[in-house]
């Protein structure tokens, strides 16, 4: 992710055909030889406002997601590993959440187990 604006526009016309969204944050690697740049662009996006805005998008929509652990610390429900059973209005979840390596619909190992295959 590295506008946050592109990104939800990105999943509003893409999630038609997409099966799994995984979003996360930009991370400046000191090893880029734009850290410089990539470190104050990564400084100057609200994440909160995103993972929030990003998780409502993607519940509105009916989408298959998980948040990355480094953008899930900025979800107010995210706390180590714990099941989250209610959707963002409130309303029961039918669809469990483990924390233990992002945020949401989606178990982390069903979801690298799709990558694979």
């Amino acid at each position: 992710m590295i506008d946050p604006e592109e990104t939800l526009e990105l999943i509003r016309r893409a999630h038609e055909f997409v099966n799994i969204f995984a979003v996360g944050k930009l991370n400046a690697s000191r090893k880029n030889p734009n850290y410089d740049k990539h470190k104050a662009l990564e400084n100057s996006i609200d994440w909160e406002k995103f993972a929030n805005d990003a998780v409502e998008l993607l519940e509105k929509l009916g989408c298959t997601y998980l948040i990355k652990k480094d953008l899930a610390k900025y979800l107010p429900e995210h706390s180590g590993e714990r099941a989250r059973t209610k959707k963002s209005d409130g309303r029961p979840s039918t669809k469990k959440t483990i924390y233990t390596v992002g945020y949401g619909n989606l178990q982390p190992d069903a979801f690298f187990g799709m990558l694979k295959g």
